[in-house]
């Protein structure tokens, strides 16, 4: 795991070898990624508050995902049963009974083991994967988060109010900064945070990626979670139609400035060694070739159709479309699917689409695409006893709804980290390979 000073020195060495105006280059890139957290406590168990937070956080999410779909195309263009949900919020007190709430309820999610006196608050990248940026000339370093689930660049401003002890942005000292008068940007989070700010173009560079006149948004006001010092930013790398900004994405600029022998990025996510290959893949990382999925949908998600999901070896739910996310953790798929495939599984309900099994005998989890068949570790789907001593384990599949439309599904790392997965800018497509 890599701390934060030490991903800002990585980054400081990158300023020190890239020229800002400098295109393309002799190959891919890689850039090393660091993980603060996961939905596991040290002592084995579940960490049921971290997961409550983390499912209004991707509600959140999504739900400016899809209000940006609606500005930029129109959400009914999107899919059949897309729609933007209410915001997602934490409850104001702890559920009475694990039995209070249905199987298919949307309602944000409650663990009865909170403590009433316990923090609300959602830290946006507590489970993010982070690596090294510069921004400006000369290059100003920030340590972001790379997010294929949203399409903005922000980073925290000099001027920002609540920013703590983030590094910030000052465009008074980049000679190629220019404001892009009239235009802002804000996300609301589900805590009442809020971050908002001036949207600039300046030169952006990447592990010696370079571009210039890259649009994104310093962060000039930040409240609530998002004011606490543990994050400079986001790199969204999903399609320009989520942009709130309404432009292009880095990595997008990046393939039509040529500052990329290809558009493809990949990732490898893992507890250590995870990395992010910028302008190809690296084929030290996985085996065999890569599987490609064309992508379903036009409206700027990463998704694909034809999925199928299996339960101990038997097609569970067919004909999914899915959405792969590496900034969220969990998988998400529609309540009923969900519920079906735990009561398959022997699988107890617990409250607000989360289920648990027997600790000793963790089911079997597998998706397709159309194509081979991709396990989910026992590792990566057991996320440990809901509570010391309990034989009874969390799953990391919900049953939530996010609004992204019928039968769509939401896989983020707890599916990512089984696999080597390939993002074609080039062929509109996604796909994944054995890890080696």
């Amino acid at each position: 795991m890599f701390c934060k000073a030490s991903l800002v020195a990585v980054a400081l060495a990158l300023i020190a070898t890239a020229n800002p105006v400098m295109k393309g280059g002799p190959g891919p890139v890689r850039i090393p990624l660091g993980k603060r957290s996961s939905l596991t406590r040290p002592d084995g168990t579940a960490d049921l508050d971290a997961a409550m937070r983390e499912t209004v956080r991707v509600q959140n999410k999504h739900r400016a995902n899809l209000m940006a779909i609606d500005r930029n195309i129109g959400i009914s263009n999107y899919q059949p049963g897309a729609h933007v949900p209410p915001l997602a919020t934490m409850p104001p007190s702890p559920s009475a009974s694990l039995h209070d709430r249905s199987p298919f309820g949307n309602e944000s999610f409650v663990w009865i083991r909170r403590q009433a006196d316990e923090s609300l608050t959602t830290p946006e990248n507590e489970n993010a994967w982070t690596g090294p940026i510069g921004i400006g000339t000369p290059l100003q370093a920030f340590t972001i988060d790379f997010d294929t689930g949203s399409s903005d660049l922000w980073v925290s401003a000099a001027s920002c109010q609540g920013c703590g002890g983030k590094h910030a942005y000052d465009p008074n000292k980049s000679s190629s900064s220019e404001a892009q008068n009239g235009q802002q940007f804000q996300e609301e989070y589900g805590d009442g945070s809020t971050v908002s700010g001036a949207v600039y173009t300046d030169d952006v560079s990447v592990a010696g990626v370079n571009v210039t006149g890259q649009y994104f948004a310093a962060i000039d006001q930040a409240s609530g979670s998002v004011s606490t010092p543990q994050m400079d930013g986001i790199m969204g790398m999903a399609w320009p139609a989520l942009s709130n900004i309404g432009q292009n994405p880095f990595f997008f600029t990046a393939v039509q400035e040529k500052a990329v022998p290809e558009g493809v990025f990949g990732f490898k996510l893992a507890s250590s060694g995870s990395t992010l290959t910028l302008g190809g893949t690296d084929s030290s990382l996985y085996s065999g070739s890569i599987e490609y999925y064309s992508l379903s949908s036009s409206a700027g998600y990463w998704q694909v159709g034809d999925m199928t999901a299996y339960v101990n070896g038997a097609a569970a739910a067919q004909q999914q479309e899915t959405v792969f996310d590496t900034g969220t953790t969990l998988m998400y798929g529609p309540p009923l699917q969900v519920s079906q495939m735990y009561t398959a599984m022997g699988a107890t309900y617990i409250e607000q689409g989360f289920w648990a099994f027997d600790c000793d005998s963790v089911p079997s989890l597998a998706f397709s695409f159309g194509g081979s068949t991709w396990n989910v570790s026992a590792d990566a789907f057991n996320l440990g006893p809901v509570e010391p001593g309990s034989s009874q384990c969390a799953g990391a599949l919900v049953g939530q709804n996010m609004g992204m439309g019928f039968n769509t599904w939401l896989l983020g790392d707890a599916f990512l980290k089984n696999v080597y997965s390939a993002w074609n800018v080039d062929q509109s497509s996604v796909g994944f390979a054995a890890l080696a």
